[in-house]
């Protein structure tokens, strides 16, 4: 909520030793002071940070059916790869 956020900066403001743990599976935060909330988070997104994926590396989970896509073109439009 908007309330826990300006009590995190706040308690962060006034203390250097301020240190927050983000646990990302539990959606969970944690403060040095003892503050504790959660958060939501999108399921997709919270997969892909957990496995650290971005968008290259998920097309590449799909890079056998990309090839095989690639393969199945050549055979219809070989024109098109013609410098390939």
């Amino acid at each position: 909520s908007d309330e826990e956020i300006d009590q995190l900066f706040t308690a962060c403001a006034q203390d250097q030793n301020f240190s927050l743990f983000i646990d990302l599976e539990q959606q969970t935060v944690t403060a040095s002071d003892g503050f504790k909330a959660s958060f939501e988070i999108d399921p997709f997104r919270k997969h892909c940070m957990l496995n650290g994926l971005d968008e290259i590396s998920l097309t590449l989970q799909h890079e056998k059916e990309i090839h095989a896509y690639e393969e199945r073109a050549k055979q219809r439009v070989p024109w098109l790869f013609m410098n390939d």
